[in-house]
């Protein structure tokens, strides 16, 4: 059965490549796909991922391909090595221009800059020194960049090696798809899943993701194999053939070609003989050659090939040439590659102790070389190959240089991770400390600093664990700042809980010290108590940690127990106190320090309680600019999240769901809390603008926002602030019998206003509040009496934040909601003037005089209610408020004084009147969708449902239809 190991076309895997092709035609059409390739080794994944890009594509679109692959060089790697090759791809096909256009800011290209250097510019400004995200932040921003006018494809094989950096940049690629025609592609080996903690949790949360699609490839059937062995042989195999193949190849292509380039009579008796069985057939320099190349890896460059050559030069390319040819090894543009991993592992288990450690230190000490060159670069894999080669102190020394390069120019996570092999080495290394230039108590710390700057939390907690048990009990210097590392790390999972014990022993080890040290760490322990206690307590503790902070004279010490400080008085209601200790956060942070950035974040909040809407949003969207001109987009997710809310309180909705999307896309993957809250303020956008079945699609791609949610009082009440008006407006339209039950299985959700940690902290949950109250009135007026103590136990709540001005809105909108009958007129306008001063959500306003345009019907009072409805009808649809503003023309209706010319698209329904829109600004149906983030089949069904409503011939007729209607909203300028 004699034949050259190759086929034309892959046999079996019509499914597996439709995928692919879906994932490439809607890329190509803006709709962005990420897609895992998983199978076991030999199985057919390069092949197919290879076939599926050769194949035209359906639209001829322009495509721009950037393919790499990762190396096996151990747990650390050397770092991001894939995104290199990706970033020189890219930076080829499209241009060096079209490259800075796409990554927009000088920051953005720096950043790049320090993976590919060609692309720099000495004259850009450095990329920020902490934080992790800024690299992520740079290569997202160019790949969004690029894909505004272009489909690109990235491509990334093996990732089952690849190092922890370049596996935390996939899995935010792939999780968030910032961009308009983009496809992501990645590849694994199944059988190589236990590689380390940072690769399972990697592929865990890819496949848990809805965004990625996951293909599995199986073994080739019978028939299968016969097809396959068809194309090689190029004629069909006999019985007894396919017998051989299926019983010896298992289905596995790789071993089913290998065993056709087998000569007959020369069948090797295992799996690993079928694979070696190539490499034996060639000549002695050829195997010599394969046998070293095996040493370096499944790929690398000729420079390192040739150093570590122990033979002549002509030697090697004879050699080189042999393997290439016997179908070993293939040329790449910078270097080889073996035909498949496969048989480099073979080929390197085969070979003896002594000459893998000799193979080794001769890469080893050509790695070096370039370092002492200034390649810093290099280091990682030097230090790997002097491990293997077991030089241990060398190793150490060359993670030490590759850790001072991660540091200067990569994420903090990859340091993190060289940091904590330098702990590994440690104790093989006499003078560890001396050739690290530090003790091994502040490396650990410096590693527990960096995982949770890198916001990879488990890791964190683990190596304060190991320090800490290492350290001596009483040694106050080497734990206390681990403690504090870890109190906040923990404050984030559910250890959360563990605080007290934490700071107990905080207190114990400070005890009758009186130092400067001993002060900010004194004031960052009580503020940290402040976690723990309730009540008075609360504010007695934070109230002390800003005395102790202040006697430091450190200003971040101060600045971080004001913004605690600032979130307790928010909690409890004291807005005005919140906001005062947050300014002077802001005079203490001039720079956007992580401090200052959750000052802003929590200033926001502050602004839009006291209804200073504008001002939430111009120092929201100010920080968010800031963050991205520093390289750190992401770190401004949570602030966008909730100026997304002042947005839509202000009655910009659409600026305000375009900012909550942005902010998903941002978090995805790191913060579990902004995910949450910028879906949340997207669906609360959503109901308000009466798009039900958009918040309904929402929650159903959001699964597992539900379940966070009950990891804090906080979040609980907003997200059930959120299903609660839901269920309040959908009963509303329901019939009674559907309407009681709805609300029947609503009010459970107001349980978190029974808590007893409720009274702690009112201001945490008054939008709960307010609902609440528009529930338990809903309920009682379609019979469905909640519990007595509800409705007392809200008119509690609500007197717990009566003396803050900030509340006035809501706590009248409560007492409105729960007023007797008699009292309504009364109570109704008194929220509506509440609510009318503009310093309460539009919503609230529109609501609050549609109330009292009914309670002034039932009244008797039909003049004034007309009047106040009417307004309500004309004024709430400009401030995104559709839901009330339908209800108040269903009541002018009910009253006799309907006017359906006050609403010409009467017949479209709210995202039908938005396609409208956006048909009339001239966009397609794919530019509909990006805009809208809805598929391009979903905008032409909605555009095809206008034109047989509003009886127009084609898309002109509609643009005309659209421009004789009375202006509506203003979509404002968010950029999209």
């Amino acid at each position: 059965m004699s034949a050259a190991p190759m086929s034309a076309a892959m046999v079996g895997r019509a499914a597996e490549l439709g995928t692919l092709a879906d994932a490439l035609a809607d890329g190509a059409a803006g709709e962005p796909r990420a897609v895992l390739v998983r199978g076991e080794a030999g199985i057919g994944k390069s092949r197919l991922v290879h076939e599926a890009l050769a194949r035209p594509a359906a639209d001829d679109a322009p495509r721009v391909t950037a393919v790499s692959h990762c190396i096996d060089l151990g747990p650390v790697g050397a770092p991001l090595v894939p995104v290199r090759r990706l970033l020189r791809d890219l930076h080829a096909a499209v241009g060096d221009a079209a490259f800075r256009a796409a990554a927009g800011r000088e920051v953005t290209l720096h950043a790049l800059a320090a993976l590919v250097p060609e692309i720099g510019d000495d004259a850009a400004a450095p990329p920020p020194v902490s934080g992790s995200d800024w690299l992520a932040d740079a290569v997202e921003r160019l790949v969004e960049g690029l894909t505004e006018s272009t489909h690109v494809v990235l491509v990334v094989e093996d990732i089952h090696w690849a190092d922890a950096a370049t596996l935390a940049l996939l899995r935010t690629l792939a999780t968030t798809l910032r961009g308009s025609r983009l496809t992501v592609v990645m590849t694994f080996r199944t059988d190589d899943v236990d590689r380390g903690p940072a690769l399972r949790e990697t592929l865990a949360e890819l496949q848990r993701s809805r965004a990625v699609t996951t293909v599995d490839m199986a073994r080739l059937d019978r028939a299968s194999i016969a097809a396959h062995a068809r194309q090689i042989l190029d004629r069909s195999p006999t019985e007894v053939e396919v017998d051989v193949l299926e019983r010896r190849s298992e289905g596995v292509p790789f071993f089913v070609e290998e065993l056709l380039g087998i000569p007959d009579g020369e069948l090797p008796r295992t799996l690993r003989e079928v694979v070696l069985a190539g490499v034996e057939r060639l000549g002695p320099e050829a195997q010599e050659v394969v046998r070293v190349a095996a040493v370096g890896g499944a790929r690398l460059d000729h420079a390192s090939l040739a150093g570590a050559w122990h033979g002549t030069a002509a030697a090697l390319a004879t050699g080189l040439r042999a393997a290439h040819d016997g179908h070993v090894l293939t040329a790449e543009a910078e270097g080889y590659v073996f035909r498949h991993a496969l048989i480099r592992e073979a080929v390197y288990e085969r070979l003896l102790p002594h000459e893998r450690e000799e193979t080794h230190r001769r890469f080893a000490e050509t790695m070096q070389a370039r370092v002492e060159r200034g390649d810093v670069a290099a280091a990682a894999p030097a230090a790997a190959h002097w491990l293997a080669a077991r030089d241990v102190p060398r190793s150490f020394d060359a993670t030490v240089d590759a850790l001072a390069h991660a540091r200067a120019s990569l994420p903090v996570e990859t340091a993190a991770r060289l940091g904590e092999r330098l702990i590994e080495l440690w104790p093989q290394v006499p003078d560890a400390a001396a050739r690290a230039g530090t003790d091994e108590a502040a490396l650990r710390l410096q590693v527990a600093k960096g995982y949770h700057s890198a916001h990879r939390l488990r890791a964190c907690l683990a190596v304060t664990a190991a320090a800490l048990a290492a350290a001596p009990r009483d040694d106050a210097d080497t734990r206390v700042p681990l403690l504090l590392v870890e109190l906040s790390a923990a404050s984030e999972t559910e250890l959360r809980g563990d605080a007290a014990v934490r700071i107990d022993e905080i207190d114990r080890l400070l005890a009758g010290r009186d130092d400067a040290s001993t002060a900010a760490w004194r004031a960052q322990a009580r503020g940290w108590r402040s976690v723990v206690s309730r009540g008075a307590h609360r504010s007695d503790a934070l109230d002390e940690a800003v005395a102790l902070a202040a006697s430091t004279g450190d200003d971040a010490v101060l600045a971080e127990v004001l913004v605690w400080r600032a979130r307790n008085s928010w909690a409890i209601g004291a807005v005005a106190a919140s906001i005062a200790d947050l300014d002077r956060v802001l005079e203490l942070c001039p720079e956007p320090t992580d401090t200052r950035l959750f000052a802003v974040n929590n200033l926001v909040c502050d602004l839009l309680q006291a209804g200073r809407y504008d001002d939430a949003i111009a120092l929201g969207m100010a920080a968010v600019e800031q963050t991205a001109d520093a390289g750190r987009e992401r770190a401004g997710a949570h602030i966008l999240s909730n100026t997304a809310e002042a947005f839509i309180s202000a009655g910009r909705v659409e600026d305000g769901l375009a900012a909550a999307r942005r902010a998903v896309r941002l978090a995805r993957g790191d913060s579990i809390q902004v995910v949450l809250n910028a879906v949340q303020i997207e669906g609360l956008g959503l109901i308000w603008a009466d798009r039900r079945e958009d918040y309904e699609a929402l929650l159903a791609r959001e699964p597992a926002v539900v379940e966070h949610a009950e990891l804090d009082l906080q979040w609980t009440g907003v997200w059930n602030m959120m299903r609660v008006d839901a269920a309040v407006a959908a009963a509303r339209d329901a019939r009674a019998a559907e309407g009681q039950r709805i609300l029947a299985t609503a009010l459970p959700l107001l349980d978190p206003l029974e808590r007893e940690a409720a009274e702690d902290a009112p201001g945490d949950l008054d939008v709960l509040m307010a609902s609440g109250a528009a529930l338990v009135e809903a309920a009682r007026e379609a019979g469905v009496e909640p519990r007595p103590e509800l409705a007392a136990r809200l008119r509690r709540l609500a007197s717990m934040l009566d003396s803050e001005e900030a509340y006035l809105p809501v706590t009248t909108l409560i007492t409105a909601h729960l007023a007797e009958p008699a009292d309504r007129v009364r109570r109704w306008n008194d929220a509506y003037e509440a609510s009318a001063a503009g310093l309460a959500p539009r919503r609230y306003a529109h609501l609050a005089r549609l109330r009292l345009g009914e309670a002034l019907v039932d009244a008797g009072r039909r003049d004034e209610a007309i009047a106040h409805v009417r307004g309500v009808a004309g004024e709430a649809p400009s401030d995104g408020v559709d839901l009330v503003a339908r209800w108040a023309r269903e009541l002018l209706a009910r009253l006799g004084h309907g006017d359906r010319s006050s609403r010409p698209d009467a017949g479209l329904t709210a995202r039908e009147a938005q396609v409208l829109a956006l048909v009339a600004e001239g966009l397609t149906n794919v530019q509909i969708g990006e805009r809208l983030f809805i598929s391009r089949k979903t905008a032409s069904v909605h555009v095809s449902a206008i034109l047989a409503k509003i009886g127009a011939a084609n898309r002109t007729e509609a643009a005309a239809y659209f421009a004789a209607l009375p202006a509506r909203h203003d979509e404002g300028a968010l950029p999209r």
